[in-house]
C-alpha cells in the first residue's frame, strides 16, 4: 500500500501536457491583448502630433488673412513661435496673378519613434476671399 500511496505521489509532482498547453493559451491571449494596447496608443500619438500640426497651419493662414494683400504679395508674414518640436515655413507659390496668391504653410516634425513627418496647407488669398486647399503628407 505505500509503494502505491508513493507511485501517486510521484506522479502529481510535475505538470502535464494538457495543463502546460491550457497556461501557454492563456499567456498568448494576454500578450497579442497587450500588444493591441500598445499599437493603440502608438496610433494615438500620431493623431496628436498631426492634430497639433494642422492647428498650428490653420492659425497661421487665420492670421495671414488680417495682413494686407500687398504684404503678403511681397513675402512679409506674419510672425508665429511655434512649439519647439515644430516647424512652420510659409511660401508663395509661383503663377498667380496681380489680385490673388497661392499662400503653402508646410509644417515639419520629428515624429515619436519615427522619422520626419509634415503636414502642408494651401490658401488661395485674393483681395476679395479666400480657398483652402490641403494635403497630409
Amino acid at each position: 500500500m505505500i509503494n502505491v500511496c508513493g507511485s501517486a505521489r510521484r506522479a502529481r509532482r510535475g505538470t502535464s501536457l494538457v495543463e502546460m498547453i491550457i497556461a501557454l493559451f492563456v499567456l498568448a491571449v494576454v500578450l497579442i491583448s497587450m500588444v493591441g494596447m500598445f499599437l493603440i496608443s502608438h496610433s494615438a500619438i500620431y493623431t496628436k502630433e498631426d492634430e497639433t500640426a494642422n492647428a498650428l497651419a490653420l492659425r497661421f493662414l487665420e492670421q495671414c488673412e488680417a495682413v494686407p494683400f500687398a504684404e503678403l504679395k511681397s513675402g512679409t508674414f506674419p510672425a508665429l513661435n511655434p512649439p519647439t518640436k515644430y516647424n512652420v515655413l510659409p511660401q508663395t507659390l509661383p503663377g498667380g496673378d496681380d489680385y490673388a496668391i497661392t499662400l503653402r504653410v508646410t509644417v515639419t516634425w520629428k515624429a515619436a519613434n519615427s522619422g520626419t513627418r509634415n503636414l502642408s496647407l494651401e490658401r488661395v488669398i485674393s483681395a476679395g476671399g479666400h480657398k483652402n486647399v490641403g494635403e497630409l503628407n
